[in-house]
Order: C-alpha cells, then sequence, then structure tokens
C-alpha cells in the first residue's frame, strides 16, 4: 500500500470523474496506469462503482407522480384506521363484557 499516493492520482481521478477512462484519457497516462499499481487499484475500484450505479440506476422504477401520490394516500389512510381501530376495539370489548353480564 502507498501511503503517499501518486503523482498522477488527480489526473487519473479527472478522467475518471468525466467519464472518459479508457477512450479520452492521453496515452502517457493510460501506460503510466498499467505500471502504477495505486493508479491501477483506483481505476479499477472506480470503473466498478460507476458500473453498479448504472445498474441501480437502470434497475430503480419510479412511478408515475400520480401512482406515488394514490399510494401514499392509501398509506396514509390506512395508518389513520389503524389508529382509530384499537381504541373502537377496546371499546367493542368493553361493551361486550358489560352486556354479557
Amino acid at each position: 500500500m502507498i501511503l503517499n499516493g501518486c503523482a498522477y492520482e488527480k489526473e487519473v481521478m479527472q478522467v475518471l470523474s468525466r467519464g472518459g477512462w479508457p477512450a479520452a484519457c492521453p496515452v502517457e497516462l493510460r501506460t503510466h496506469v498499467n505500471a502504477c499499481r495505486s493508479c491501477a487499484d483506483m481505476v479499477q475500484v472506480t470503473a466498478s462503482f460507476q458500473r453498479e450505479r448504472e445498474v441501480a440506476a437502470s434497475a430503480a422504477r419510479i412511478g408515475t407522480p400520480g401512482a406515488l401520490w394514490w399510494r401514499a394516500q392509501l398509506r396514509r389512510r390506512n395508518a389513520a384506521v389503524e389508529r382509530i381501530a384499537k381504541p373502537l376495539m377496546g371499546a367493542h370489548l368493553f361493551a361486550l363484557f358489560v352486556c354479557a353480564r
């Protein structure tokens, strides 16, 4: 592990952040990455993260705004019904107990 880093590290990060690896980078930078383990590891890790981000973004399916609003309203109503149902159940049990005596 190199603690000080590499002199080309900033250049490699700039090319990677722009998404231009390896097509839009100079030949000498590609040659350096092939020779420098630190930069090669950085390229490999960054490329892996970028691929996974693209896969996750393509897999994320957000519905239409109308459907999202409708589901949020349905959840809100269901939560309100659940909050009301608990005390009502207690009142029903109390009334059943009173009537049964």
